[in-house]
């Protein structure tokens, strides 16, 4: 039977300590939480700080990518966001262009005498 149990103090893991056996089967290096240390002498604790210090070299490395991916995505949106104000300015622009065209095309209806309005119409862009 299992049991999950959830300890926020040393006192706690005093409290639970006797309920397991002593000389009880260790826990595979694969399901650790931390590395497991062999003894208590000096080469076993220097191998401690080595995989500490990778371990801590590895977390350096994942973090430096993190942010290398959050700058890049920040980019990104920054580009994506400059992309959609413009196309708004650019329906703006087309939108006085056709207002523009359609000013120009009425004056040239509305010029006096034919050589009045084929002037006005060269000179009116064409209508979209």
């Amino acid at each position: 039977m299992e049991q999950e149990i959830v300890l926020t103090s040393l006192r706690e893991l005093q409290a639970v300590r006797g309920r397991f056996p002593e000389g009880a089967e260790a826990v595979p290096e694969e399901r650790a939480l931390v590395p497991l240390v062999a003894g208590s002498g000096p080469e076993d604790l220097e191998a401690l700080a080595r995989e500490a210090r990778s371990a801590l070299e590895g977390l350096a490395s994942l973090l430096a990518r993190d942010g290398e991916q959050r700058r890049r995505a920040e980019e990104s949106l920054a580009r994506w966001r400059d992309a959609g104000a413009g196309a708004v300015r650019l329906r703006r622009v087309a939108a006085e262009l056709r207002e523009g065209a359609e000013r120009a095309a009425a004056l040239s209806g509305s010029a006096r005498g034919a050589p009045s309005r084929r002037r006005a119409a060269a000179r009116a862009p064409p209508a979209p």
